[in-house]
């Protein structure tokens, strides 16, 4: 299942180091505090850069060189967000290149438009790449789950739709481990990647948050901060969320792939007529429907649509409180 090109060894390593993945055994909570200190580290870092940049911005004059890039890397995030990928090792290459991208985006501007503070933009840079390093393993793991999904459902679909197979054959009870083993092989992935969800999505909701608050600080106080700069944090802001909406594109795919199952059984139910059989997969039926598969995160929210939706509506109101006060205390 792993291409040749993804370096396991290199990125396990690297990961440690970070504090990606958890120690074994009794280092456990030890690696757990780790890696929470340092990711906190991280999203304050992001949150303290992104503040420093904008006061830095706000003196620098209009650039249409500057926009003219920005407009290309617009078009880029439109264009992407419509890519659809197969099941293969292309979609990790898709997944990696695109980080990789969003970091070349910070080193070009960096680079090109603001030398004297470079190294500034170069560490946020880091930052970033390294917090969407993070999420990759797991959108990477939910298509292998999705991939296994979907090669048993067609086990399962071709055993009953063959015409010289009798309905002895059918092995509800095997047929029931089988989906119990993907079962408990979810559990374990969410379980294992929950934290980075949780990270990944916090993030990008704070620095979403922040570039909204800075945004309109500048606009409701006649701050003159140019609009290029202002679209900059915006793309940046789209590119960091556009990963969150790649993880719950994939788990929403997952989870309607293990839906086809149970009608998969459906089918077999008005097939045979052996009652044994059908008593069995009436349990396997009602298995899945009592315990169907999601991916949630602590239990605190699952990664569907409704959290998209939710944080969208959060920036929302968010924006149109803080436009409110913002107003009355000006009025004043």
């Amino acid at each position: 299942m792993y291409s040749t090109w993804f370096n396991f060894n290199l990125i396990y390593y690297v990961g440690k180091l970070f504090g990606l993945y958890p120690f074994a055994g009794n280092y456990k909570n030890l690696s757990f505090c780790y890696s929470l200190v340092l990711w906190i580290a991280l999203c304050y870092a992001s949150i303290k850069v992104l503040n420093n940049y904008y006061e830095y911005s706000d003196t620098l004059p209009s650039s249409q060189k500057l926009l003219k890039y920005v407009i290309k890397f617009e078009t880029y995030v439109t264009l992407n967000t419509l890519v659809q990928c197969s099941s293969n090792y292309k979609a990790q290459q898709f997944y990696v290149i695109n980080a990789l991208l969003i970091w070349t985006y910070h080193i070009f501007v960096a680079v090109v438009f603001f030398n004297d503070i470079f190294f500034l933009l170069f560490m946020w840079s880091i930052i970033c790449l390294s917090t969407t390093i993070a999420i990759l393993p797991y959108i990477i793991c939910i298509r292998m789950l999705r991939h296994r999904y979907k090669l048993a459902n067609k086990v399962f679909k071709n055993s009953i739709s063959n015409p010289t197979i009798t309905t002895k054959c059918f092995y509800p009870t095997e047929v029931h481990n089988v989906f119990i083993e993907l079962r408990n092989l979810t559990e374990e992935v969410k379980t294992y990647y929950a934290f980075h969800a949780l990270l990944i999505i916090m993030e990008s909701t704070l620095l979403i948050a922040a570039v909204v608050t800075k945004l309109v600080f500048s606009y409701t106080n006649n701050i003159s901060t140019e609009l290029i700069y202002n679209r900059l944090f915006l793309i940046f802001c789209i590119l960091k969320f556009q990963f969150v909406f790649f993880l719950v594109r994939e788990a929403h795919n997952t989870i309607q792939e293990s839906k086809k199952t149970v009608l998969i059984a459906h089918d077999t139910l008005c097939i045979t007529s052996n009652t044994g059989i059908i008593k069995e997969f009436e349990v396997f039926v009602l298995s899945c429907w009592n315990n169907p598969i999601i991916f949630d995160v602590y239990d605190f929210f699952d990664l569907d649509y409704a959290l998209l939706q939710s944080i969208i509506a959060s920036i929302v109101t968010y924006t149109v409180v803080l436009v409110q006060i913002q107003l009355a205390i000006s009025s004043q």
